[in-house]
């Protein structure tokens, strides 16, 4: 996952270490209100604004701190404390919150749930992607800029987020109750400069 670090405007996380230095991260991955929280299966990614002060971090396999880049990738759900050690041996622990990424739901056009009308595809054909709990914001602000599909045998592939020609082609010729799946999609947030792939499938019937 590439992520650029020229990103300033996010919501701050405040360390005051033992010394009285105050570390500042920004979390340049989520957009969670909580900024310690942390996603499995991601490289989740904070930028340490005062990170000259620090010597480095205690070491942890899937931590890594290099200049002013804190990567996290998390593989278990729970608390996470990570320790940050200053230039003159000091430590403080800050403790981050480790979560799975939400559930996904993929919504085509005006159909939001896992059925497509063929009447509704005319006017709109766009697919885009929410969390299943409507107290999750992960994915705001992440639009479709790829995806797989299949229906009736027929494999489709897609660059941006509108179903093609071809694909709107096979879905109206097919029978009532035909499964339509999308899958291999890729998302990407310019906000956060962040892609992410979902491999799953996301099955749709046809009505």
């Amino acid at each position: 996952m590439k992520k650029k670090l020229q990103i300033f405007l996010f919501l701050s996380l405040t360390i005051t270490l033992v010394t009285g230095q105050t570390i500042t991260l920004f979390n340049e991955t989520n957009n969670q209100v909580a900024s310690k929280i942390v996603y499995i299966g991601i490289e989740n990614r904070f930028q340490v604004k005062e990170y000259k002060s620090l010597a480095g971090i205690e070491a942890i396999n899937y931590i890594t701190l290099v200049k002013d880049n804190l990567i996290i990738r998390p593989a278990t759900p729970g608390k996470l404390p990570v320790k940050f050690i200053t230039n003159n041996g000091k430590a403080e622990i800050i403790e981050f919150l480790v979560r799975d990424i939400p559930n996904p739901i993929i919504t085509v056009g005006d159909n939001t749930v896992a059925s497509i009308a063929k009447s509704n595809l005319a006017n709109n054909s766009i697919l885009s992607i929410k969390s299943e709990s409507i107290n999750e914001s992960f994915f705001e602000g992440y639009h479709i800029e790829y995806f797989e599909a299949e229906i009736n045998g027929e494999n489709f592939t897609t660059n941006g987020n509108q179903i093609s020609e071809q694909l709107l082609s096979a879905i109206q010729k097919s029978k009532i109750g035909a499964k339509l799946t999308f899958s291999s999609i890729n998302m990407y947030n310019k906000k956060l400069e962040t892609h992410i792939k979902m491999n799953g499938g996301f099955l749709f019937v046809v009505k």
